[in-house]
């Protein structure tokens, strides 16, 4: 935790835009969430994707493993009653406060290519037990053909993780992240490549 801790510490968030993941406004965009949904954020962050589905209607739970992230997210939310935002290790989920099979939505951005490092099979049978039946996962992680972009980033063989672990793949796009100070700093010409992932557990 504590090198997640520096990033905040210092002010250096260089995955963070300011602004909800556009991977997620298009799922939104699409309809696939009923009214009055659930949905949980692995890693939340800041909570800008958080903030966009309380405000779409929908029950959304942010976790993050960094207390001040946490903080940070609260505060941004104030107000909005559908948002709750817990400090809380992925591992350690469920809890009493998030429990398995009540979500209709699990969000990770950014999330997975790191938690793979620690433990890749124990993180997507985490995801597979927090989704209620029917449910969707969406995972926007980093794409092998930008190898300086994420901490261990992949390959779309990598993704047979989750089907073995009993999720369904509707559909795995190419993609990019959204653009953050960081990333331009470097003077790329575009935001890193990325992997959106659109995962479904079975009814």
């Amino acid at each position: 935790m504590e090198k997640w801790s520096a990033f905040y510490r210092d002010g250096f968030l260089p995955w963070r835009s300011g602004e909800p993941y556009p991977q997620l406004v298009d799922l939104l965009a699409s309809g696939r969430l009923e009214p009055g949904s659930r949905c949980l954020e692995f890693g939340c962050g800041t909570g800008e994707n958080c903030m966009l589905l309380a405000r779409s209607g929908f029950d959304v739970t942010g976790v993050d493993l960094v207390p001040r992230a946490v903080e940070l997210a609260s505060e941004a939310a104030a107000g909005l009653e559908r948002a709750r935002f817990l400090r809380l290790d992925v591992f350690d989920l469920p809890t009493e406060a998030c429990p398995a099979g009540a979500y209709d939505l699990l969000v990770d951005c950014q999330v997975f290519h790191v938690l793979r490092l620690v433990d890749e099979a124990r993180v997507v049978r985490a995801m597979e037990q927090m989704l209620r039946p029917g449910g969707l996962a969406l995972v926007v992680t980093g794409h092998s053909a930008d190898p300086g972009r994420g901490p261990e980033p992949l390959a779309r063989d990598d993704f047979g993780v989750f089907e073995a672990a009993g999720l369904v793949i509707e559909s795995l796009e190419e993609s990019r992240f959204a653009w953050t100070e960081h990333y331009r700093s470097q003077g790329r010409d575009q935001p890193p490549q990325a992997w959106a992932a659109l995962l479904r557990k079975p009814a």
